[in-house]
């Protein structure tokens, strides 16, 4: 018997099971299709993965989602700690149906190598 089951495997459903795991707990992780495959599937444009994260500029777009602040926050120390990127970048949209603002593309564009986007949706 698991310690924790999460329901959904999006990107909110994969992190948390992925925090889980990383402080001890076993997970099972249910997902009705394969992962990713709703909303997360859908809304993701994939781009060409880093070799290494380790001294990258990480940007990490808040959705404005319940919480995604906090989560952001997490998985920036997480990228720090464990995978050695340099710094990261935080900004919050209008709202979570809107678009990133012209001038979040160009600070990211700027100041990332790597843009995480799609927390909380």
């Amino acid at each position: 018997m698991p310690d924790v089951v999460v329901v959904g495997g999006g990107i909110v459903g994969a992190v948390c099971a992925f925090e889980l795991v990383s402080n001890g707990a076993s997970v099972t992780l249910l997902e009705r299709e394969e992962l990713a495959a709703g909303a997360s599937g859908r809304n993701v444009k994939f781009a060409a993965r880093p070799k290494s994260l380790a001294g990258l500029r990480i940007g990490l777009v808040d959705n404005t989602k319940h919480n995604s602040d906090q989560l952001l926050l997490r998985i920036a120390a997480l990228l720090e700690k464990e995978h050695g990127t340099k710094s990261h970048v935080i900004r919050k949209k209008r709202s979570a149906g809107a678009a990133p603002s012209p001038e979040m593309i160009e600070e990211y564009k700027s100041n990332c190598d790597v843009v995480v986007a799609g927390i909380g949706d």
